[in-house]
């Protein structure tokens, strides 16, 4: 490759040159590309966390059978679209986290101050070649800091290329189909709800009942601890009794109050404690008797409405499903699932434009670029020197 001749061809190498270790080590590029790329990948979590929690709950709602009177449900048979288009909406969409989280790691990689300083090496090694005028050497140098300078800031020129595309195209679409996903697993919620009130309290009952019985058993282990600390009370006084004897007709006098023994005195405190230890557990064990007692109401109370009967205590059990209220919602959500996928597919489509698509599109351009630098150093070096004019 011919050194340029021109002075204004050799500023301008020469600002390119001390230029590229300079942007390299200020991180200017590096910091605003590191903040695109994580807001993408907040994003991307967002819409997949969403995606999740649909399918979580339409999981749970094809589960679920109504059996009321003159009404049989199967609440989840019209959700099996949703259910499918989900669940590959949620891989891809685990895909296209991959591909930004891959994006940023070798962002990560390329930022290191050891390519920084690389750079700056092969930066200094050809301006020192342009300077002195070292044709053969120049031309080397000057491929391998164009090799270099692509490796290290395609990557933060990708991502930031990529977010223009999605601030000024895309993003606002995004955010508008992610509420309307958002709307749609709140009324899956409310739908969820309403189908999981059962006329058939046999699971509560049952868990009631073991609850209860917990509770049994912990009063009865409350019980032989009060025993037990009883026991000591019992104990303490009789040799409190035994202590008092001997001590003085002051102390005695007293109750035990003044000029009594430290031994006295001990006895004394170990007798308080052991006292507060026995006030601590009755008070436990009343806590854990009533809570026992409110749980074998609520089960009476559910085996009564289990039976068609009727309680005093309909504060404490659910209620039955409103039937014209879990239709309706039902009929609503029907003829909402049609939007719900063509905007599902949509936001499906730009994430892999997003994450995928442009960001190979802008790879592949700056590589087209890089490639032809480099041939048209190749070219200029192996075109012959113009031919020198004979002196007369």
């Amino acid at each position: 490759m011919q050194l340029p001749d021109n002075p204004r061809h050799v500023i301008a190498w020469l600002i390119l040159l001390a230029g590229a270790p300079l942007l390299a080590w200020t991180h200017w590029l590096d910091a605003y590309s590191m903040t695109q790329i994580k807001a993408s990948l907040t994003s991307a979590g967002l819409f997949y966390a969403t995606a999740r929690g649909i399918n979580g709950i339409v999981s749970v709602i094809q589960a679920t059978e109504l059996n009321l009177p003159f009404l049989t449900l199967g609440v989840g048979e019209i959700l099996d679209p949703v259910n499918d288009l989900i669940e590959r909406f949620s891989g891809i969409i685990l895909f296209a986290l991959g591909s930004l989280a891959l994006q940023q790691i070798l962002q990560f990689i390329v930022v290191h101050d050891g390519f920084n300083a690389l750079l700056t090496g092969i930066s200094l090694l050809t301006m020192a070649a342009l300077l002195t005028r070292q044709t053969a050497y120049f031309a080397t140098l000057l491929r391998l800091f164009i090799l270099t300078v692509f490796i290290r800031f395609a990557f933060a020129l990708v991502i930031i290329a990529n977010h223009w595309v999605d601030t000024t195209f895309l993003q606002a679409q995004d955010e508008a189909r992610h509420r309307a996903m958002q709307t749609f697993e709140s009324e899956l919620k409310s739908i969820q709800e309403l189908s999981q009130q059962s006329a058939d309290f046999g699971g509560e009952i049952a868990t009631l009942d073991a609850q209860s019985a917990t509770l049994q058993d912990e009063i009865a282990a409350l019980d032989q601890q009060i025993a037990n600390v009883q026991a000591q009370i019992r104990q303490r006084e009789a040799q409190l009794e035994k202590q008092m004897a001997d001590e003085s007709l002051v102390c005695r006098g007293s109750l035990g109050l003044t000029n009594c023994s430290a031994a006295l005195r001990a006895s004394q405190g170990e007798l308080g404690a052991r006292q507060r230890e026995a006030s601590r557990l009755q008070a436990t064990r009343k806590v854990k008797s009533e809570a026992r007692q409110v749980a074998r109401q609520q089960a009476d109370c559910l085996q009564k409405r289990e039976r068609g009967e009727r309680c005093s205590l309909l504060d404490l059990v659910p209620e039955l499903p409103d039937v014209n209220q879990l239709r309706s919602q039902l009929d609503a959500l029907e003829g909402r699932i049609s939007d719900f996928t063509n905007n599902l597919v949509m936001l499906l489509t730009s994430m892999i434009l997003k994450a995928v698509l442009i960001p190979l599109l802008f790879l592949y351009t700056l590589v087209q670029v890089t490639r032809r630098l480099w041939q048209h150093t190749i070219d200029t070096q192996r075109r012959p020197a113009p031919p020198q004019a004979e002196q007369p």
